[in-house]
């Protein structure tokens, strides 16, 4: 071990596991220990602090820090935080824990550093940074009608350690996550937005994050959720998420809260959560319904068959004409079998291919797109077709991307190939810059009924930053049907 001589000051120094023991063999409760070579660091973080340690390995790793020494290797009980993120390989990965002393004295904190195997490099490069922490909040430990009050503009320092897994409610309520079926620490805070202003609420952790707005706090712990709470917005993308919020009123304030969750036992720790609001800027497209009129393609239509399949989507190809979209000149278009429309003018790479949508703006990928039906779907149906086609003539052609006989994954037969029943278009217009979303036919099937109506699905557009956009829905009933066909003009 090294315990015997504490880390006090930021630095960047290699190590090695060669000659080192496994001295803790096994997973201790929370801790990411294995059955390898394992290493010890002492770290003195001052009051007021916050440790961020990072190792770069090629060997697959993982790091724990416990608050006390296991000078007799005995099981270790309760890790302050841990990182088990990526596997070891080549180039080399890293792994990140971070740990905040909101106390008033300085506190001995102790790194353990574990490989998973005998491949890769015994050898990992370790990194301590130790910074002045920013405001501490605490969330709300149990449902409460009255959390603590985030800054309507600012950043202020939370941590998850030791709550309850108070919000049980899952994704079927249009929230991200799985709370109900995991015991991950959650917590609370409410949020007031000014009149005609806009939030985007911003949360960083070193471990797998889930945030969630909803209009109203659930003052049961769970055994009335579900009932009168909407879920304003949700991400779910990795340890960094955003949501952004908007209050339309232009006389009275909004109140919202906040809910970080995690996914398992192990999600918790240290969260900076940052607010940024501002006065909703006009917006850059206007939404109205117009009548469905859904394009036949020909024989000359482009078969997409990168985008047919399950989370896949096709590589960023040439768009027939200039466009605009969000004031900015676009080239290309990238289609995911997952229901949406990449703009951008990249030439190589695609659009993420994300089942887990999210609401719209936010800045976590995708961005740069136009959500037609954002869900889970699954495109391996022998009837299956995403195909694209310019028609019309130039100055005022049409460009349209569709999706047909698409479905929904079915988690109750995965990689089913039932037949789907949905078919949707994306139209754009040259000259005009206007977008259109149709909806051909959209049938229930099997044990996915009920979702062709946007249940679960996010539709609108969004810019390329994901700073910006107009959403249509975000997880609502009866949002889509085959009437009325959305229309996004600049």
């Amino acid at each position: 071990s090294d315990s015997l001589s504490a880390i006090t000051a930021s630095q960047s120094m290699m190590f090695t596991l060669t000659g080192f023991g496994n001295d803790f063999a096994g997973f201790f409760p929370s801790c990411s220990l294995a059955g390898a070579e394992d290493r010890v660091h002492r770290i003195t973080i001052p009051a007021g602090f916050r440790l961020t340690a990072s190792t770069t390995s090629t060997a697959d790793h993982g790091l724990s820090l416990v608050g006390g020494p296991a000078s007799n290797c005995a099981p270790l009980t309760g890790c302050l935080a841990r990182a088990d993120a990526t596997f070891g390989g080549t180039p080399a990965v890293t792994e990140t824990i971070r740990f905040d002393n909101a106390s008033s004295m300085p506190r001995d904190v102790f790194l353990i550093v574990d490989r998973f195997g005998t491949s890769g490099s015994a050898d990992y490069q370790l990194s301590i940074d130790l910074q002045t922490l920013p405001t501490q909040l605490a969330p709300a430990a149990t449902c409460s009608a009255t959390p603590p009050a985030l800054p309507t503009n600012g950043t202020v320092a939370s941590n998850t350690t030791g709550l309850m897994n108070n919000y049980t409610f899952g994704d079927t309520m249009g929230c991200q996550g799985q709370a109900a079926s995991s015991a991950a620490p959650d917590g609370v805070f409410a949020l007031t937005i000014p009149p005609n202003s806009r939030s985007t609420i911003t949360s960083v952790a070193s471990w797998d994050m889930v945030l969630n707005v909803v209009d109203s706090p659930d003052t049961n712990c769970g055994t009335g959720m579900g009932t009168g709470i909407a879920c304003l917005g949700g991400s779910d993308t990795g340890a960094t998420e955003t949501v952004t919020v908007e209050n339309t009123s232009m006389t009275a304030s909004r109140t919202v809260f906040v809910l970080l969750d995690g996914w398992s036992t192990s999600d918790f720790g240290p969260v900076d959560i940052t607010v940024v609001t501002a006065v909703i800027p006009p917006p850059a497209y206007t939404k109205t319904v117009t009548a469905q009129a859904c394009d036949t393609f020909t024989a000359g239509a482009t078969t997409v068959t990168t985008a047919i399949g399950d989370d896949v989507a096709s590589t960023w190809a040439a768009l027939p004409f200039a466009f605009n979209y969000f004031g900015a000149a676009v080239s290309s278009y990238s289609v995911s079998s997952n229901g949406l429309v990449g703009l951008s003018s990249l030439t190589t790479g695609n659009i993420e291919t994300f089942a887990g949508n999210s609401s719209i703006p936010t800045t976590g990928t995708p961005n740069g797109m136009i959500a037609a039906l954002w869900d889970d779907l699954n495109s391996v149906s022998p009837t299956s077709t995403v195909q694209a086609e310019a028609f019309g003539t130039a100055p005022n052609r049409r460009f349209v991307v569709g999706w047909s006989g698409v479905g929904f994954y079915d988690f109750s037969q995965p990689g089913s190939v039932t037949p789907h029943r949905l078919t949707f278009q994306v139209k754009l217009f040259e000259g005009t810059n206007v977008v259109e979303i149709h909806y051909c036919s959209l049938d229930a099937n099997g044990a996915t009924g009920g979702r062709e109506t946007g249940t679960s699905a996010t539709v609108g557009i969004e810019n390329a930053a994901g700073t910006a956009g107009v959403q249509h829905s975000f997880n609502t009933l009866n949002s889509v049907n085959t009437t009325d066909a959305l229309r996004f003009t600049p």
